[in-house]
């Protein structure tokens, strides 16, 4: 990648627009912006079938597709995948530790979305995005939210990291390096916008540098030390020409210079710590009410009969959790996803969708089966076992099988920081000592 290509991107995603610091608009602290208070749009379909069909093509699209975010997802770095992060044109961000939304602003309603896990769209309140989107057509960013300390500020910021469409211009298919630029122009957008303190949240662009400089990215992480030895927190902290942020960190993330934003050359590749390694499965009321040591859990895969739809996988038990409290939660998440209509998976119920499909908010009810809700569990080495860290209503669907066996080969190889740095530099990434030395 040539030195211009690099700064071009840096500078998309990281200058300020040449805004002198004494006459750029000062942001107001942001109150904490809670998502679950926003209102739902009630007949999204047409907006789905608008953004399946960019993305995907005038194709007949599966049902799965109408019930998780729409949008490339990234998969674990084991052992088997290195060879692709070490000869594939990749760059590298930190792994932010926050909630992943496309923004959507339609022209047309006038009005700008967050998608969710499982492609509902949200509402975004107040007109201060519709005004600074409006005008040339739609808007569809990439990205999370995150709490942020940016300057000594804690608030609610939207960390974009790709771009599909900025007013009305469309950059799916375009190279990596073009579409932070687009990044860059977005967050510049809000930065210079007089009106900035109204917002509901702020947005900020994500730094990305070439695979090389990923000792860069790494030395901005750091451990929490007051954080529990289970389920480690980490930080990401950088200097930017605005000053000094902050926010939670989970990991590294490798996204491919060429193949658009649906990656149809080279998978997006991510990176965590062993102890950061989770997986969301999916669990049954049924199970939970049963006092029992045990829990069932489940993934996602394939229908065994119908083409375009998925169906519910056991993976194995796992100890039921001690805490009393985080299994009246899961209950009540079970429970609410059940009168929703979509709480239930039989055993080859998948999600119903499909153009013109209808399907619940927590997959379809095929088969008749219980109610139940998707965790979020982790192996904790300290304790050698498998544990539930946290219930995730935000996601429609558990993890599909692929995702969960990438994440075990992950675990098992175990790959440690400074085999990444060294596999990113072109160095010699065999290490099968490494393996052996850290007894897996």
């Amino acid at each position: 990648m040539s030195d211009s290509k690099e700064n071009a991107a840096d500078g998309a995603a990281r200058r300020e627009g040449g805004v002198p610091t004494s006459s750029r608009p000062q942001a107001a602290p942001q109150n904490v912006f809670d998502v679950k208070k926003l209102q739902e749009e009630r007949n999204p379909r047409d907006l789905k079938m608008l953004l399946l069909d960019l993305l995907n093509g005038r194709r007949r699209h599966r049902q799965s597709d109408f019930f998780k975010i729409p949008g490339p997802m990234p998969r674990s770095i084991s052992r088997g995948n290195l060879p692709k992060l070490r000869d594939g044109d990749y760059w590298v961000a930190e792994k932010s530790d926050g909630d992943r939304f496309v923004m959507f602003y339609s022209e047309s309603r006038r009005r700008t979305y967050l998608l969710g896990r499982k492609f509902e769209f949200l509402i975004v309140p107040g007109d201060f995005y519709n005004r600074m989107f409006q005008g040339e057509g739609d808007t569809m960013l990439d990205g999370e939210l995150v709490r942020e300390t940016n300057n000594g500020v804690e608030r609610t910021t939207y960390l974009v990291f790709d771009a599909v469409i900025l007013k009305g211009k469309k950059v799916s298919d375009c190279k990596l390096v073009d579409r932070l630029k687009c990044v860059g122009n977005a967050a510049h957008m809000f930065r210079t916008a007089r009106d900035q303190h109204t917002a509901p949240f702020a947005m900020q662009s994500k730094t990305f540098k070439p695979k090389r400089k990923v000792g860069e990215i790494l030395s901005g992480i750091t451990r929490d030390s007051g954080s529990h030895s289970g389920h480690p927190v980490f930080w990401f902290e950088e200097n930017r020409s605005t000053g000094k942020r902050r926010n939670m960190n989970d990991g590294l993330i490798f996204t491919p210079s060429e193949g658009g934003y649906m990656q149809r050359k080279l998978p997006i590749l991510k990176w965590k710590s062993s102890d950061l390694q989770t997986i969301d499965v999916s669990v049954r009321l049924e199970d939970l009410e049963r006092k029992s040591d045990k829990l069932k859990i489940y993934c996602n895969g394939r229908h065994p009969h119908r083409e375009n739809d998925t169906a519910e996988i056991y993976l194995r038990d796992i100890p039921m959790p001690k805490n009393s409290q985080l299994i009246r939660e899961m209950q009540g998440v079970a429970r609410e996803a059940g009168r929703r209509g979509g709480g239930g998976w039989g055993r080859h119920g998948g999600g119903r969708g499909g153009r013109g499909g209808r399907g619940g908010r927590n997959g379809g009810r095929g088969g008749g089966g219980s109610a139940s809700c998707i965790v979020e569990i982790g192996y904790d080495k300290t304790e050698g076992k498998w544990v539930v860290y946290r219930t995730r209503p935000d996601k429609g669907k558990a993890n599909f099988i692929t995702t969960c066996m990438s994440t075990f080969d992950a675990l098992i190889d175990n790959l440690s920081a400074e085999t990444i740095v060294e596999v990113c530099r072109g160095q010699n990434s065999d290490r099968r000592g490494e393996k052996r030395r850290l007894g897996t």
